[in-house]
């Protein structure tokens, strides 16, 4: 199977700033963030909480490999697709 690299954002409802928690994982290269999107639009609660990406992941039986977390500026968002996770509505 081959895989991608993405990188998620997770501002934590606008918490974090500018330079929020980022996880880079590797999935199968056949997930979209389109379908990302889909599967994190049918959380409960994402527009007052916020999405959560290991959710999406679980919701959509999408297996993933965390490679390394830390923050957004601590990547290239050039070298991979980056999804941001909904921030939620406080």
């Amino acid at each position: 199977m081959k895989t991608k690299k993405l990188l998620i954002l997770d501002d934590c409802n606008m918490f974090e700033g500018r330079d929020p928690i980022a996880w880079l994982i590797e999935l199968p290269e056949d997930i979209t963030l389109k379908k990302l999107d889909e599967l994190e639009s049918l959380q409960p609660g994402r527009g007052s909480s916020g999405g959560n990406w290991r959710r999406i992941m679980l919701d959509g039986n999408i297996e993933y490999k965390e490679l390394s977390k830390g923050r957004k500026s601590d990547y290239n968002l050039e070298e991979q697709e980056v999804f941001k996770v909904t921030s939620g509505n406080y």
